[in-house]
């Protein structure tokens, strides 16, 4: 069964385009976590997670977040530019296996078929929006449940995960942050 839309949001509908109008950024990222575990059970998700399976822990998930960083091209989400110059977006909540079919995708996607390539390998993982403000997120990674044990305070303990930036590494993010690596020449 699809993921559902979370309780509050709508389908919108104008001419042929169909959209969700979340209530809060909190249903998006409820409903974002709830779609990449969706994807987990994807036959095309499965099959690429078999790839994955042999390596042990924590080797699998650096291969996972390797693979999506590089064999999935980062391209923002289609936008058009008003007179004043504002950007204006159209928010894709793509699946997992239309991001690996395309070869391409933006954060959300990217960290969707993280997480989904991650759990259907048998990895604990999820989405982690990065908020700003009171009603957006402009970015979204993923994490994995740590090997190292709980944190301080005793909880679970979860390290951050961005397959956007192809400079950053399980648990580490980079000062300079690079969607692509330099170009040589």
């Amino acid at each position: 069964m699809a993921p559902r839309i979370p309780q509050g949001a709508r389908y919108v509908w104008r001419g042929r385009a169909r959209w969700v109008e979340f209530p809060d950024r909190e249903a998006k990222s409820a409903y974002m976590q709830e779609a990449a575990e969706h994807d987990a059970r994807d036959p095309a998700i499965l099959a690429w997670a078999e790839q994955f399976r042999p390596l042990p822990r924590p080797a699998r998930e650096r291969a996972i977040l390797r693979f999506v960083q590089f064999a999935i091209r980062y391209e923002r989400d289609p936008a058009w530019y008003d007179r004043a110059g504002a950007r204006h977006g159209i928010e894709l909540l793509d699946s997992a296996a239309v991001g690996l079919q395309r070869g391409y995708g933006d954060c959300d996607l990217k960290a969707r078929l993280f997480v989904a390539l991650c759990l259907a390998s048998g990895i604990p993982a999820r989405i982690a929006p990065v908020f700003r403000g009171r009603w957006s997120f402009p970015h979204v990674r993923a994490e994995v449940l740590s090997l190292a044990g709980e944190d301080t305070s005793g909880r679970e303990r979860w390290d951050v995960a961005d397959p956007t930036i192809v400079n950053s590494e399980i648990g580490r993010l980079p000062a300079h942050a690079l969607t692509e690596l330099p170009s040589e020449g």
